[in-house]
């Protein structure tokens, strides 16, 4: 996918600082921020992460009580998760990014799916004003309760708005729904969405509707692959044929993970992967957050009379970088 094409001509995202928004972290940041948790699973790891990667991860930013907020609030149900799925795929998602792009710095930042407490509007409204962060990463769903703060919250959305006004790259994962193309025409008619999934896809679709030029010019949704190819992953979303497709691209969907020692595998990976090809990619600090989201849709591999399926293509940061250069 073009990392080690990155590394050889010395990318390694220094100077850059990946802001990872996820319901809750555990493993990936110091002890002494580690949440409280009583009667929930977490998961166990086998070693201290954080202790081989603490010179890359920040202090958490918390913009919701991780001790007071009731599980319910802060956590989707009805996923068929168990609850403690929240507190590791944060820590999933952070070391991903921390290892493909191993000099920059990473910002766990921990939000609830809560509209009622405005905690992910205020989260992106804070990132916006922090200028040592460049790319902001969602892995998390769209959420779909009646409570949930979508990206289609306009708070939400104002607040993304300015994070593309101070030229940060955002990016997020395309959901996982079993070749389900991202629809053509978006509803909001909730009554007549009859699955999860495609209730999930309306929203992506709703949000290239809304989203300005300016935040697109700086937006990447990713699609995932399957492992040692370039086909598209059965579980992943397909791009459609809509404005998603010109914002969507198709990377690794698998990935190994020290932090459990073991792989694991969804669009969550993609969008990861994809944010720390974007931080690798800014290091040299000489090109604008948009412009290297352009050149990883020019960049990218094409797969002619399939764009319904793999949107700009398949993802190369190597040839990402050859189209900077060239401009």
């Amino acid at each position: 996918m073009g990392l080690t094409d990155l590394f050889s001509r010395g990318f390694y995202g220094q100077g850059v600082t990946v802001a990872v928004l996820e319901t809750g972290f555990y493993h990936t940041v110091a002890p002494q921020y580690r949440q409280n948790i009583h009667n929930i699973n977490i998961r166990p790891t086998a070693f201290d992460w954080y202790s081989e990667h603490v010179d890359q991860v920040l202090p958490p930013l918390e913009f919701c009580n991780p001790y007071t907020t009731p599980l319910h609030v802060k956590f989707e149900i009805g996923m068929g998760r168990q609850e403690g799925f929240r507190f590791y795929h944060g820590d999933s998602v952070a070391s991903l990014i921390a290892e493909a792009s191993p000099l920059a710095k990473i910002l766990p930042v921990v939000t609830s799916l809560d509209s009622r407490d405005g905690s992910f509007a205020k989260a992106l409204k804070k990132l916006s004003k922090r200028e040592d962060v460049n790319v902001i990463n969602m892995s998390r769903i769209l959420e779909t309760k009646v409570d949930d703060e979508t990206q289609l919250n306009p708070r939400v959305l104002r607040a993304l708005e300015k994070c593309a006004i101070k030229g940060k790259i955002i990016t997020f994962s395309a959901c996982n729904a079993d070749n389900l193309p991202i629809p053509t025409n978006p509803t909001r008619d909730w009554i007549n969405v009859q699955t999860l999934n495609n209730l999930n896809l309306n929203l992506i679709a709703d949000f290239f509707e809304n989203a300005s030029e300016n935040l697109l010019k700086h937006t990447i949704v990713s699609g995932a692959l399957n492992l040692n190819s370039d086909t598209i992953a059965h579980y992943s979303t397909w791009a459609g044929v809509g404005k998603a497709r010109q914002n969507y691209i198709a990377t690794k969907g698998i990935n190994y993970c020290s932090i459990f020692r073991g792989n694991w595998d969804g669009t969550s990976v993609s969008a990861p992967y994809t944010a720390a090809t974007c931080a690798n990619l800014l290091s040299s600090k000489i090109w604008a957050g948009a412009e290297v989201v352009e050149s990883l849709f020019d960049g990218a591999a094409p797969k002619p009379h399939e764009q319904h399926i793999y949107g700009r293509g398949v993802m190369r940061g190597g040839d990402a970088l050859e189209e900077l250069l060239a401009n």
